[in-house]
Formats: C-alpha cells, sequence, structure tokens
C-alpha cells in the first residue's frame, strides 16, 4: 500500500533528524514540513511509479512481504 510506505518513511525521517516535539502542535507542525517537502521534492510521484514493480514482486513471492 503506497500510503503504509509514506508513512513508514516519515516515521523513518523523523527519527533519523532526531525531531521532538513537546506537544501535539508542535507534532504536526514537524509532520506537515516533512510532507511539504517531500512533496516538493517528488517523493510522492516516485513512490506511486514503484508500485507496479512492487506488485510483481508480491506476486513473484505469493503474496509474502517485500521490504
Amino acid at each position: 500500500m503506497p500510503l503504509e510506505t509514506v508513512w513508514l518513511d516519515i516515521i523513518e525521517r523523523l527519527t533519523e533528524s532526531n525531531i521532538v516535539a513537546f506537544n501535539e502542535f508542535e507534532l504536526w507542525t514537524q509532520l506537515y514540513q516533512l510532507w511539504e517537502k517531500l512533496s516538493l521534492d517528488g517523493y510522492f510521484s516516485t513512490v506511486l511509479s514503484t508500485m507496479s514493480d512492487r506488485l510483481r514482486q508480491v506476486i513473484s513471492r505469493n503474496g509474502a512481504w517485500t521490504r
């Protein structure tokens, strides 16, 4: 699922960047900023363009995890 891929990547990026949020507002602000950056970098287009290859991998592995 593309959305699962995106959220897992966002969590990794937030963790690697050592971003700290002391309240819900700060967390949403950090998420929004990262989401905007990914949008400008073409990240979402890249994720979607790889879906056909990912589906082929899943089919060849009989539904097994591919990442």
